[in-house]
């Protein structure tokens, strides 16, 4: 029994002993305070119904404190939604923007969304809820600020709501700016103010569905392309070469020898540019000059028979393509024989 007991005694020792160090590496420096300076709540922006709440938060570490945790908040701080009856209708967690260096805490902005049929009551006592968590904090730090009347836009059409959140958010990129100096969270151009790209950037990732809940805040052109001149196509000129020829002896040879074999006038002069291309080629192979030549003086005569017959589109293609499967077998088969 004795030794059962100092057995149990090492082992809880040992395991001490493991999970010592494992504590020591997730502890994380206690925040000098957390508040939430600012919130705005805002409805009917997309859709009639619909709520978005916009809050600036504050999980601060300053110089006496040491630097910013390196573990980032998105792992340690969760931020949370709470209905004035207590139901916990979002979460979230600090969007880590590194141009901040600030792995997440100091100040941030953060939002909650919620559809028309989601949408707790308005004008509610809801509570935004700020949590570093046991996980990470010992002890847990949370912080909460409760909705006010005052909180909320008191507009209810979609124009007014949009145009005051623009406002906010505009104000926002200013605080940070004076917090981030390094950072420009807006710029101006010729339709106005609007968020720059680092502003893009961290508002949209920060506030779920900003660019749908409003647009002025992002820089888009829109370009109406100009009517160009063209000349509208037609088949005249194809026309125009298919009765090119028509009464001339050669297509009445051609029709005669075509209605022999039951295939059009044109099919016989194809067959006569193919037979000619390819005795050119043999000839010049033959001669050792190669099958260049021969694929030049080929393209020309199917050029000038399809030219002259209409209809040339298809059979230069046709004839171009057997020419080429020719050329190809001569030099990777019969040149290498």
């Amino acid at each position: 029994m004795r030794k059962s007991k100092v057995l149990i005694s090492i082992m809880v020792a040992l395991t001490g002993l493991i999970l010592a160090p494992v504590a020591s590496v997730l502890a994380i420096d206690l925040p000098d305070n957390i508040t939430i300076p600012s919130a705005k709540v805002y409805h009917n922006l997309a859709v009639t119904g619909d709520m978005l709440v916009v809050y600036h938060g504050k999980f601060n570490y300053d110089s006496d404190n040491g630097t910013y945790p390196t573990i980032p908040a998105s792992s340690s701080v969760i931020l949370r939604f709470i209905a004035d009856n207590g139901t916990i209708l979002a979460s979230a967690s600090p969007y880590v923007y590194s141009p901040f260096d600030n792995s997440g805490y100091g100040d941030f902005v953060s939002g909650f969304y919620f559809e028309a049929a989601d949408v707790p009551t308005w004008l509610g006592a809801h509570t935004i809820n700020i949590l570093g968590t046991p996980a990470y904090f010992s002890p847990a730090q949370t912080f909460s600020y409760t909705l006010t009347p005052s909180d909320y836009n008191s507009s209810n059409t979609t124009a007014v709501n949009q145009l005051d959140l623009y406002t906010e958010i505009i104000r926002l990129a200013d605080v940070f700016h004076n917090i981030y100096p390094d950072v420009s969270l807006k710029s101006i151009t010729d339709i106005g103010t609007v968020l720059s790209s680092y502003g893009e950037a961290y508002f949209k990732s920060a506030i779920p569905g900003l660019l749908e809940l409003c647009p002025a805040l992002f820089y888009v052109q829109v370009y109406v392309p100009e009517v160009m001149p063209v000349e509208e196509y037609d088949t005249s000129l194809g026309d125009t070469y298919s009765a090119r020829m028509v009464g001339t002896d050669l297509a009445r040879g051609a029709e005669r020898l075509g209605d022999k074999f039951g295939v059009a006038g044109s099919f016989i002069w194809g067959i006569v540019a193919f037979s000619s291309s390819v005795f050119i080629m043999v000839k010049t192979a033959g001669k050792g000059w190669g099958i260049e030549p021969g694929l030049l003086l080929s393209g020309l005569i199917v050029i000038l028979i399809a030219t002259l017959f209409g209809d040339f589109m298809f059979k230069l293609m046709m004839i171009i393509g057997l020419v080429s499967a020719i050329g190809i077998m001569y030099v990777w088969a019969l040149r290498r024989a």
